[in-house]
């Protein structure tokens, strides 16, 4: 591996330097109206020891540091420290920094009270949708039955949440105020601000009700899971008011040098090369010694190796968990064993699970091309017993994951202790295969079906990173134990197949499939739903008000099971923080350990890693960016 030549080197000067190259500066000064640009030579403050400098190599240059943009990892890490976060995610909970607390319906700062609406109102109706009452829509009233308006009032449920904001100050001297955070509201419902508005497209008002208290309210039947934390960003009205929402996209006021309240704010930035934050003196939270350092400088390093390079030198004290893979584990362990580095390396939110084609496009399997094996519970559980996945576990992720067992991470509140583990055994697993038929006829290793004589033989799609690969491997020796044969296609291969007019997951064209997909706050227990079965005439939706951010056609294995639609229905239509949410939510992952509709393997390893003089760091698998706390991040000095 390349990385392990740069370890051998490295490991010559174990002498690191804390010195950042100096680079030229283009400061730029910016108006409404004018832009002024004067070039000069700068390198970190000289007033400031070595050990007051953090530097953080990133992968890529942010494009914009615009609140209401569309921020990737590079720019919410360069914002966590510019804007104070109004809430963090936390061990998959919401957990206030900015407010005062987090509201809830227990203590009465969330509440859903009852309201009547009558022709012309905007409303949510029974799907979940944004209509205007005329007369014949499906909404659902306040006993909680979905009725066909008709014209005459009608009682529904509205959702009211007030938050506190604690007293914080911009950069340049002025207050942060809820007339902010109305304003950021305004920004992000127009129609010229990206991103998504499902949210603001059902909000009824949001609106300032003191100078650090803000309410919103949600349109009439909107039962938001997300309700706790619909406050928005305060963004500084004095200063970006003369903008329009489509300037604003791209001023240097608010994309290149914002005015934020964070521990930190800008000094410089020199495209292609570096940013440089020097520490806010108007930071709320200076009173307490925050931030421990004086300054951070981010360098743009789109290569691995220099990234990692620069951490052996001493040129980097943090590289983020952004492309490092779990093929990095072993060059982390070996470095951190020679004293070199302090990798954090623990399970995160991408679950890997072996996909099963259970019912498939009606051009592909299920009888067509391969017989319907997959839909029998039975078999599913075979596969699961067959599967060393203890073994996969250990081997992929160097023993930084276990074995799934559900959807759901063991740190998240939802997630249920009392539910099914499937062992390895490939002995009771060979008993289920041969009660449901499979023998081997001929003598070559390989199951057949009786009478037809049909091999177990199924592809196994892959994608193209190379522990992928050995996962499969390792997944299809464990099947041809118990008399499968499996062979491997990258989904490369299978997407540029003549036949397959869309990808092959989505299309429901795959026998298995090795896949990962992201774990959220809200368990997505409708990734299984019969309602998310992409192209194929699935039965109504039951669900009204879906969280945001769910695509349609998540289920691509095609399992159907009323029972399950009907408790993941309840539960995202329970709001939580209630009883039913909980017992809901913990009750689908029971039901779907017992039916598998996929094979949980695990959860893949997640890599924060600075040098070893490097404190505080905080690798939390739900947190939006691991540079969350920057301003409690120290070099060297213990609190």
């Amino acid at each position: 591996m390349a990385v392990l030549l740069v370890l051998a080197a490295a490991a010559c000067q174990r002498e690191p330097s804390t010195a950042v190259p100096t680079v030229a500066v283009t400061r730029t000064v910016a108006t409404p109206s004018s832009t002024t640009q004067a070039q000069t030579t700068s390198s970190p403050s000289e007033e400031s020891a070595p050990g007051d400098r953090l530097v953080i190599c990133l992968p890529e240059e942010p494009d914009s540091l615009y609140l209401y943009g569309e921020p990737g990892p590079a720019a919410r890490a360069v914002m966590a420290a510019v804007f104070v976060q109004d809430f963090i995610t936390l061990s998959y909970a919401a957990q206030p920094l900015g407010l005062e607390k987090v509201p809830s319906l227990e203590d009465g700062d969330a509440a859903v009270r009852l309201v009547q609406v009558d022709l012309g109102d905007r409303v949510v109706d029974a799907n979940g949708e944004v209509v205007v009452l005329a007369g014949g829509e499906r909404v659902r009233s306040a006993d909680g039955t979905i009725t066909e308006y008709n014209g005459t009032p009608l009682i529904m449920e509205q959702m009211v949440v007030d938050f506190v904001m604690k007293q914080r100050t911009w950069s340049d001297g002025k207050p942060v105020t809820a007339d902010d955070s109305v304003y950021g509201f305004e920004l992000d419902a127009h129609p010229d601000t990206p991103g998504d508005k499902w949210v603001t497209e059902r909000t009824a008002a949001y609106l300032a009700t003191g100078t650090l208290r803000t309410r919103w309210t949600g349109l009439p039947g909107f039962r938001h899971p997300g309700y706790a934390t619909t406050f928005w960003r305060p963004a500084p009205r004095h200063l970006w008011h003369a903008l329009s929402p489509q300037e604003l996209l791209s001023a240097p006021l608010s994309s290149r040098e914002p005015v934020g309240d964070g521990p930190f704010r800008i000094a410089t930035w020199v495209p292609g090369e570096m940013i440089r934050l020097e520490k806010n003196p108007a930071y709320y939270r200076s009173s307490e010694g925050l931030p421990q350092v004086e300054e951070v400088t981010f360098l743009f390093q789109p290569d691995l190796n220099e990234r990692l390079s620069g951490l052996l030198r001493g040129s980097c004290d943090i590289v983020p968990r952004d492309g490092l893979g779990r093929d990095l584990v072993p060059f982390f362990e070996e470095a951190q064993a020679a004293g070199l580095l302090a990798p954090i390396i623990r399970p995160g939110p991408q679950r890997v699970e072996l996909l099963l084609g259970i019912n498939s496009s009606p051009s592909y399997g299920d009888g067509v091309g391969r017989p319907d094996w997959f839909e029998d519970q039975r078999f599913r559980e075979a596969l699961a017993l067959c599967i060393n996945r203890p073994r996969i576990a250990e081997v992929i992720t160097q023993s930084r994951s276990a074995v799934s067992d559900s959807y759901v991470p063991p740190e998240h509140p939802l997630h249920t202790g009392e539910i099914r583990r499937l062992p390895f055994d490939r002995a009771a697993a060979n008993r289920i295969l041969a009660e449901l038929g499979y023998s081997d006829l001929n003598g070559n290793g390989i199951l057949e079906e009786a009478p037809s004589g049909n091999p177990l033989a199924m592809t196994l799609l892959v994608p193209q990173d190379r522990s992928d690969w050995q996962m499969a491997e390792m997944i299809a020796s464990d099947l041809s134990a118990c008399g499968i044969q499996v062979s491997l296609q990258s989904m490369g291969e299978a997407a540029a197949g003549e036949e397959a007019l869309i990808d092959p997951l989505h299309g429901r064209r795959f026998d298995l499939a090795l896949v990962t997909s992201p774990a959220g706050v809200i368990p997505d227990c409708d990734r299984y739903a019969s309602w998310q079965i992409p192209d194929s005439p699935a039965p109504p939706e039951p669900v009204s008000n879906l969280p945001v951010g769910r695509p349609p056609g998540t289920n691509l294995s095609g399992w159907s099971n009323a029972t399950y639609d009907a408790i993941c229905a309840s539960a995202l239509n329970a709001l939580p923080g209630t009883e039913s949410n909980t017992r809901d939510h913990q009750e689908a992952q029971r039901l779907y350990a017992q039916e598998l509709p996929s094979i949980p393997l695990f959860l893949d390893p997640q890599t924060l890693v600075g040098r070893p003089h490097v404190l505080h760091l905080n690798n939390d698998p739900s947190a939006e960016t691991d540079l969350w706390n920057l301003f409690a991040i120290d070099l060297g000095r213990q609190n």
